[in-house]
């Protein structure tokens, strides 16, 4: 079995590693990583919330949410096997950043909207140790925010992986304001 992931091949053949990937939904990439990969411990980051949706009637927002817990049960079950290896953390990965520790990689694939694409770079790319990658899923999605915080110096894939192995001196990073616009 390979790892489904370019990006994550990097870490093949590395030992004890402490990782997080940010958006779960089925647990499909997690297991893939935690079958291949030899993993000391995985944070899975995810609220398990439909995106927000403006004006929805309250039946159809108890519908999406309900189907959301359905995906988590479904996520646990695809899962359990690595029980041992595994903190769930259900939130908003800017949210909950403060409850991840330094590691060895990061993968972001979660929500997709730019300015959350640039605040999970901004938060998660701190917490990966030096030599440490930094990756994610749906470049074509999320090429404008990856190649701004990178200047440009991600590696892509045709199978729509980013990635850059964090190095010293760190990269210039270019910060930006948030703004509600």
């Amino acid at each position: 079995m390979e790892i489904e992931r370019p990006s994550l091949r990097t870490l093949v053949g590395k030992n004890n590693l402490v990782g997080a990937e940010i958006g779960i939904r089925w647990g499909k990439n997690a297991k893939n990583i935690l079958t291949i990969l030899d993993i000391s411990v995985l944070y899975l980051i995810d609220p398990y919330l439909p995106y927000p949706t403006g004006n929805v009637p309250e039946r159809i927002k108890y519908l999406v949410e309900h189907e959301q817990e359905k995906v988590f049960s479904t996520a646990k079950n695809n899962l359990k096997e690595y029980e041992d290896k595994i903190i769930w953390i259900r939130g908003f990965s800017w949210d909950v950043v403060d409850k991840i520790p330094e590691l060895d990689f990061v993968y972001i694939d979660g929500d997709h909207r730019l300015e959350s694409v640039r605040r999970d770079l901004e938060l998660y790319y701190p917490k990966v140790v030096t030599g440490g990658l930094v990756s994610g899923h749906d470049y074509i999605i999320v090429n404008i925010e990856v190649d701004r915080f990178f200047n440009s110096n991600v590696i892509k894939n045709f199978e729509n992986d980013w990635w850059i192995i964090k190095s010293e001196p760190a990269i210039d990073l270019v910060r930006w304001e948030y703004t509600n616009d």
